[in-house]
């Protein structure tokens, strides 16, 4: 069970339009605000999308990565931020109380998933990941009851400067005696590196890893 960065990024994302909530320690999580001092600091938040950006995340040739995760579990590899340093939570409300409506959004029957026992190994490679601004951010609101109760709500980014920072940890993957799940063993500490980018942009925004 092999995953790429890219589809990495992608069940990060999923996982976030599930739950509705942060996406654990070292998440694209946080509160991107509203307002005058919302996301980007250029005039606040949007309600629709202002355009999109594609980030291409590359690491340095001749280095393999690779993530060794929990069990039905994937590893974190792109976080983004304003300006200012507020951490964007990336993600759809999916199936959280919706603070427009102040109504749980139904959620369609999901079949059981068995997690094997242990984790398993991925390869990180050369990926890309296209944002429309969307994020969400945590709050509360009234119901009929007039009952306080925590909501998410869906935000756009508004143009401006946005950083993004892409980490990876050097490995190389193996397969173990008698078949199963490859296992990953790291080589070296996580290398991580800071790229400010501008949203929107018609051209891709290159994040490199350094040579370790």
């Amino acid at each position: 069970m092999r995953f790429s960065a890219w589809v990495v990024v992608s069940l990060v994302l999923a996982l976030a339009g599930c739950s509705g909530e942060s996406l654990g320690s070292g998440r694209v999580g946080g509160t991107g605000g509203t307002g005058s001092t919302g996301a980007g600091g250029a005039g606040g938040s949007a309600s629709t999308s202002p355009g999109t950006v594609t980030l291409q995340l590359a690491l340095p040739p001749g280095q393999t990565f690779c993530d060794e995760n929990p069990s039905c579990g994937v590893t974190q590899h792109l976080w983004v931020s304003t300006s200012a340093g507020a951490l964007l939570s990336l993600g759809s409300i999916g199936c959280s109380t919706s603070c427009s409506t102040c109504a749980q959004v139904p959620c369609p029957e999901l079949p059981v998933i068995a997690c094997p026992a242990g984790s398993y190994g991925s390869a990180v490679t050369d990926s890309s990941f296209s944002w429309n601004g969307a994020y969400v951010e945590s709050s509360s609101c009234e119901n009929s009851s007039a009952v306080a109760i925590s909501c998410v709500a869906s935000r756009f980014a508004a143009p401006g400067i946005y950083v993004a920072r892409f980490c990876a940890t050097p490995g190389t993957l193996s397969q173990p005696d008698g078949g199963g799940q490859p296992l990953c063993t790291p080589s070296g500490a996580q290398s991580c590196v800071d790229t400010s980018f501008a949203f929107p942009s018609s051209q891709p925004v290159v994040i490199a890893l350094p040579n370790g």
